[in-house]
């Protein structure tokens, strides 16, 4: 196993940016975000999206000036220690973003196909059928993230096409909201969930040139934005934010609510194998990321040694929350008040760091 990742055009990075946002239509997100914005929610998707694309397009228009990876960037701009800093930032969000949704797809996992399963068993699945595509490389992964996208999309699609006759859109748009302020915190929290997408800059000697780290910008946080956008207005439009905000898994109960005919039905059992899919290939890219990180801060020729014991620590974090609850609470403050700000404070150091390089170049 080598750490390098290849070579990958468009489609192996709108694999990867799809993998990592796409996990988030499938664990509880569009409920809490009709916690938080009611009826609103549905624009919460574009916001976050929007506002992660920004951050990205500076990271990457700063590697266009100075070229090389994100921890070469930081080393130019902020010296070794900025450097470091900025890595071990982006290797914590990595690593407990792999954590948590290494607990919450078992978690679901378990409530809805086999409830009767060992707790223990589920999460060694999703943790060894991590380690396999891992020790596979990203490039693997990548590729069959993006296989699988048109199932997943087509997948997503029918489902909303088949709630058509249940949908109120009048739901979308109340006389009497939370208001437009109710969207910050979501923004902010959504921001904070897409901090992984920064895999993107930190592989950037992997992709051809700066134009498809900017197509996949566009097209894969753009394109994921508008889709989860979609399936968030369905939600509320099919069941309205005060009924989906009660909701633990809300596309499993769209999915259950598709009716063909009596002789078709329970076709939410479809739907898992895919969300399971997803989420392997989400959690994967996510460890891929953090053993990148820590082979290019420590020099290791080889991250054979490291991968394994990191694999082995996941499964044992993702186990010690003791119920749902307190995973929803980590959740909220692992994205909206950790990662959001360190995501957003990271980017404007380094162009600020950037501006002042460039402009004292120009006075030479």
């Amino acid at each position: 196993m080598n750490y390098q990742s290849g070579r990958m055009g468009v489609a192996e990075g709108i694999g990867l940016a799809y993998a990592i946002t796409f996990p988030l239509v499938f664990l509880s997100t569009p409920a809490n975000l009709a916690e938080a914005a009611g009826s609103l929610s549905w624009a919460t998707p574009l916001s976050g999206g929007l506002g992660a694309g920004i951050l990205l397009w500076i990271q990457q228009a700063l590697l266009k000036r100075f070229p090389g990876d994100l921890f070469s960037l930081s080393e130019q701009l902020l010296g070794t220690l900025g450097a470091y800093a900025v890595s071990l930032f982006y290797l914590f969000s990595m690593y407990a973003t792999a954590c948590l949704w290494t607990r919450q797809f078992a978690e679901n996992t378990l409530l809805t196909a086999l409830p009767s399963a060992n707790f223990t068993i589920i999460v060694l699945f999703y943790g060894l059928s991590v380690l396999l595509l891992v020790y596979l490389g990203i490039e693997a992964s990548s590729r069959a993230s993006y296989l699988i996208l048109p199932f997943a999309i087509g997948g997503l699609l029918l489902v909303l096409a088949g709630l058509t006759p249940v949908i109120k859109p009048l739901y979308l748009f109340p006389l009497l909201g939370n208001g437009l302020p109710s969207v910050v915190s979501p923004t902010l929290f959504l921001i904070g969930a897409h901090t992984p997408l920064a895999l993107l800059v930190i592989l950037a000697p992997a992709f051809q040139n700066t134009q498809t780290i900017r197509a996949t910008i566009f097209f894969g946080v753009g394109g994921a934005s508008v889709i989860r956008a979609l399936a968030n207005a369905v939600y509320i439009a099919s069941f309205s934010a005060a009924i989906g905000l009660e909701k633990t898994l809300p596309f499993y109960e769209m999915a259950r609510l598709l009716y063909i005919n009596r002789y078709i039905q329970r076709l939410e059992s479809l739907f898992i194998l895919l969300w399971v899919m997803i989420g392997v290939l989400g959690i994967a890219t996510c460890l891929y990321g953090t053993l990148y990180i820590i082979v290019r801060l420590f020099k290791l020729p080889t991250p054979k040694p490291v991968l394994l014991p990191l694999s082995l620590i996941m499964i044992n974090i993702a186990s010690l929350p003791p119920d749902a609850g307190i995973v929803s609470s980590l959740e909220r403050t692992l994205f909206g008040s950790i990662l959001a700000p360190g995501f957003v404070i990271t980017t404007l150091v380094l162009l600020i760091a950037g501006l002042k390089r460039s402009g004292g170049k120009r006075c030479d």
